[in-house]
Formats: C-alpha cells, structure tokens, sequence
C-alpha cells in the first residue's frame, strides 16, 4: 500500500466535514441541554405578545438552534436560542464592552430565562409580523421583515450565499426574503 494513501483519505474526510452545512456544523453538540417545556412556552409566550406566531417562533428556534441557550455559531459568533449575532447583541445592551467573539460566547452561556429580556428586545425593536415565514427572515436578515418574496437577500456567490445552502431557492440562485421563508414554511408543513 502507498503511504500517501491513509493521508489523502484523512484530507478528503477533512474537506467533507469542512463542506457541511452551516446548520449542522455550528451549533453546540446535539448533546447540550435544550430548554425545558416551561422555559419554552415563556419565550414562545413573550414574542407572541409582539405578534410574532407562536407556531412560527417554534420552528424557527428549532432550526436555528435546536432549543439549546448554548448554541454558538464558531464563524460568526451568532449565539443563544436566537442565534443573535455580536453586532445586535450589542445594540441591544449586552456586553457591548466585549469584542464580538467573547460577546457571542457570553451570552451563549446564560440560560434561556437569562436570554429572554434580549431576546424580546430584539424582536420588540422590528417592524411587525407580515408575511408567513417572517419569524425566521427576523432571525436571518431583520432588515427584510415583510419584503417582496422576490427581495434579494444575499446575492448568489456572497458569504452568505456560502454560508447558507439551505436558505437558497431551488434553483440555486441568490437567496431571496422567499427562499428563507421557505426554510420555515416546509418545516411547519412537514411537523
């Protein structure tokens, strides 16, 4: 057997995992504690008195971070049940004297209780719910709260685009207010 061999297996294992999707390669392992029933219902009952559909608010949780406080995105340090990124958190208040990597890895380690008032303020601060499927564009691109389905999001080859394979529509072209909607909408239909 040629030595180069088990090496070129171990590179094409590496530039497998590498490739993986930003879903499943981000967030804290499947392990971590999620919330508890009752911790879930106060935040799913917080954001529903801003308007935000509960059912919609589940789901999207769910996909951004399974539930679990400690969620933590490795590249972009969006963090928590929201996955909030550095940047709003520190609009908001939280830890603005930290640099965004510590920031994110700070309020990935408080509870979901402790997430909460951040969380509501968060969603307290956009425009109202729209369209089906707002909760997650809030949570993706909160700029784009009730645009056309056509609105161009991240444009076809940006970071993003790259970052976020299960966001683009089915012809693989930019990623649109609809094609994260989608992402939310086929959820609900399929639970």
């Amino acid at each position: 057997m040629r030595r180069w061999l088990p090496l070129l297996v171990l590179g094409a294992i590496a530039l497998l995992t590498r490739s993986t999707s930003r879903k499943t390669m981000s967030r804290s392992p499947s392990s971590a504690p999620a919330v508890t029933p009752e911790e879930r219902q106060r935040v799913v009952d917080e954001l529903a008195k801003l308007g935000w559909p509960a059912a919609e608010v589940v789901h999207a949780f769910a996909i951004e971070s399974g539930w679990r406080p400690s969620s933590l995105n490795p590249s972009t340090f969006a963090a928590g049940l929201a996955q909030l990124m550095p940047s709003n958190l520190a609009k908001l208040g939280f830890r603005p004297d930290l640099p965004r990597a510590a920031r994110g890895r700070a309020f990935a380690a408080l509870s979901a209780l402790e997430q909460l008032p951040t969380i509501r303020a968060f969603f307290a601060r956009l425009p109202s719910w729209r369209v089906p499927g707002d909760t997650y564009v809030a949570m993706a691109a909160s700029g784009f709260v009730g645009a056309p389905d056509n609105r161009i999001v991240y444009p076809q080859g940006s970071k993003a685009w790259y970052q976020n394979p299960s966001w683009r529509p089915a012809d693989n072209g930019s990623i649109t207010a609809g094609s994260i909607r989608n992402v939310l909408l086929k959820r609900m239909v399929r639970a």
